[in-house]
This record gives C-alpha cells, sequence and structure tokens, in this order.
C-alpha cells in the first residue's frame, strides 16, 4: 500500500494537472474568440469584395432550427 508521501505527491500533481488543464482551456477560448473575429472580418471582407456586404447585425439564416446553407449573397441554396 501507498505511503501518505506517495500520496500526498499524487494529490499535488493532480492539483497540478487541473491547473494547467484551466490554463489551457482559458486559452483555447481566448483563441477561438480570435479565430472567430478574423473569420467573420475575412467574411465581411469578401463579401465586400464581391459586391455584397455583410449588412451591420447581420444573423445567421435558420430554419426549423438549423442552419440554412447559403450562397455568397446570402440567398438559401
Amino acid at each position: 500500500m501507498a505511503d501518505s508521501d506517495t500520496i500526498e505527491r499524487l494529490l499535488q500533481a493532480i492539483a497540478q494537472q487541473q491547473a494547467t488543464t484551466e490554463k489551457l482551456t482559458r486559452a483555447i477560448t481566448e483563441q477561438t474568440q480570435i479565430t472567430a473575429g478574423l473569420v467573420a472580418a475575412v467574411a465581411e471582407l469578401l463579401g465586400e469584395e464581391l459586391g455584397a456586404p455583410v449588412p451591420e447585425g447581420a444573423q445567421p439564416v435558420v430554419a426549423n432550427g438549423e442552419p440554412v446553407e447559403t450562397d455568397w449573397d446570402g440567398n438559401p441554396v
């Protein structure tokens, strides 16, 4: 059976892994938000380039609670 020092080291390792996981989760969340902003900016620029700018505050097209696939002009496919 493991002695108390071994158990204490295991508990410390678990706590450290949990802290690391929380830091990584926050970093992934931040990177996801940055990526989403970049994707939105590229989509807006592409729309302007193609002569179909994205209106301010535009929402995705949804039917029956599911997103609808649209072409570059925002028309349902």
